[in-house]
C-alpha cells in the first residue's frame, strides 16, 4: 500500500474532511465524499449505536520505588467490579520519557516486584499487585486512595494517553465525544468525533435511530508488538433496555443496525445471541476479537477511522468487506490525501 498521511492536531471539523463509503451491494461498492454527505448514507429505519463512555486520563507519569526510576503507567483494562469502581486496574508500563516519543523507542522499566509503588502526582500512588509472565511490562496495580476522592486524583494526576504523531499535547476535553457520559474509556471512542449535533438532528429528520450504549474502549497500542499481539483485552459493556429493544426490532423487520466505532461493534457481536440474532440489555465483558472470517450476527455496517495496515482494527473490517476491495478502497484513499488515526478522516462500511 501507499503511504499515509497522519492527523496530528485534535482539529475534527475540518470543511475539508473526506467520507470514504464502501457499500458491497452497489455496482460501484467505491466512493469518496465530504464527510458533510454523511447523512445522506443513511434511510428512514437505520439503527446507529454510538459508544457514550467518557474518555479517562488513563497516563500518569512517576517514579518507581524503590528504585526512584521515572515511569509512565497506562491503563489497559478494568478490573473493578462495576462502573463506579476505579480502584483495581491492569496496565502497561513505560520507562522515562512521554509522548513525544515514539513507545517503542521508550527505555526500559525498571526490575519489579510485587508491592512495589508506583508514586504520582497529587499524592496519588498504586502498588503493583501481580507482574504477568507473558510480558513483564504488563501488570496488575490498585491505586491508595480514599475511594470518594480516588476519581478525582485521578484526574489531577492524569493525562490522556497520546502518541508521538501528535503536535501538542492534549486537553482532557480532546478525548470526549458528544455522546460522552460515564468515564469508563481508557482512550477515546474516536470515530464520534467528527458527529456533530447538527448530524444526529439532520439523522433523525430522516427517520434514523440513533441509541447508546457503553463500552470501556481500551489501550489501543503499547509499541511492542508481542504485547500488541494480547490487544483489545477483555472490556467492560452495558447495553440499555431501550437500546436492546431497537436493535432487536430492527433485526426482526430486516433493517441496519450501524456501529459508530469499533467498540461499538465488539459490545453488540458480545451481546449477540447466536440462534435468534438478538442481543441482550445489561452487563457484560467483551472477550470477543473479530476476525476476517467471524460471522456477524448483529451489525450490518461501520462508521470507523482510517486505520493502519498491520492493526487489529483493520483486521475488524474484513468482518464487513472483502480484503481486495478494502485495499483498493485504502489504496484510493492514499492517493486522495485522507488523514490516519482518530482526528482523520473517516470510513462508512454497509455489508
Amino acid at each position: 500500500m501507499n503511504q499515509i498521511n497522519i492527523a496530528t492536531t485534535s482539529n475534527r471539523h475540518r470543511p475539508n474532511s473526506q467520507l470514504l463509503v464502501i457499500d458491497t451491494a452497489a455496482p460501484h461498492p467505491i466512493n469518496h465524499v465530504n464527510r458533510q454527505a454523511f447523512v445522506d448514507q443513511f434511510r428512514a429505519g437505520d439503527v446507529i449505536v454510538v459508544n457514550a463512555a467518557a474518555t479517562l486520563p488513563a497516563s500518569f507519569s512517576g517514579h518507581h520505588q524503590p528504585s526512584e526510576r521515572p515511569i509512565e503507567l497506562r491503563l489497559a483494562q478494568s478490573l473493578n467490579p462495576g462502573i463506579s469502581r476505579f480502584t483495581h486496574w491492569k496496565g502497561v508500563l513505560f520507562g522515562a520519557g512521554d509522548w513525544h516519543l515514539k513507545t517503542e523507542d521508550r527505555t526500559d522499566i525498571p526490575d519489579l516486584v510485587v508491592g512495589d509503588r508506583l508514586i504520582f502526582d497529587h499524592q496519588l500512588q498504586a502498588e503493583i499487585l501481580h507482574i504477568s509472565a507473558e510480558n513483564g511490562r504488563l501488570i496488575e496495580i490498585a491505586f491508595i486512595a480514599e475511594p470518594d476522592k480516588l476519581l478525582h486524583q485521578l484526574y489531577q494526576a492524569g493525562r490522556l494517553i497520546q502518541y508521538s504523531y501528535h503536535e501538542e499535547a492534549l486537553d482532557l476535553w480532546d478525548g470526549q465525544t458528544i455522546f460522552a457520559s460515564t468515564p469508563i474509556a481508557l482512550e477515546a471512542p474516536s470515530a464520534s468525533f467528527s458527529i456533530t449535533w447538527e448530524m444526529v438532528l439532520g439523522l433523525q429528520r430522516k427517520g434514523v435511530h440513533v441509541v447508546s450504549l457503553i463500552h470501556a474502549a481500551g489501550i489501543s497500542s503499547t509499541g511492542e508488538a508481542e504485547l500488541d499481539q494480547l490487544l483489545p483485552l477483555p472490556e467492560y459493556y452495558h447495553i440499555p433496555v431501550d437500546t436492546a429493544a431497537v436493535v432487536n426490532q430492527a433485526k426482526r423487520d430486516g433493517r441496519r443496525v450501524i456501529a459508530l466505532g469499533t467498540s461499538v461493534t465488539r459490545a453488540l457481536e458480545s451481546a449477540a445471541d447466536d440462534q435468534h440474532h438478538q442481543i441482550e440489555a445489561g452487563n457484560g465483558i467483551a472477550t470477543l476479537r473479530l476476525s476476517p472470517d467471524y460471522q456477524r450476527q448483529i451489525v450490518t455496517g461501520l462508521f470507523t477511522g482510517m486505520h493502519e495496515d498491520g492493526t487489529s482494527h483493520l483486521q475488524l473490517l474484513q468482518a464487513f468487506a472483502p480484503w481486495p476491495v478494502i485495499e483498493t478502497a485504502y489504496d484510493q484513499a492514499k492517493q486522495r490525501g485522507y488523514l490516519w488515526h482518530e482526528y482523520g478522516d473517516t470510513c462508512l462500511i454497509l455489508a
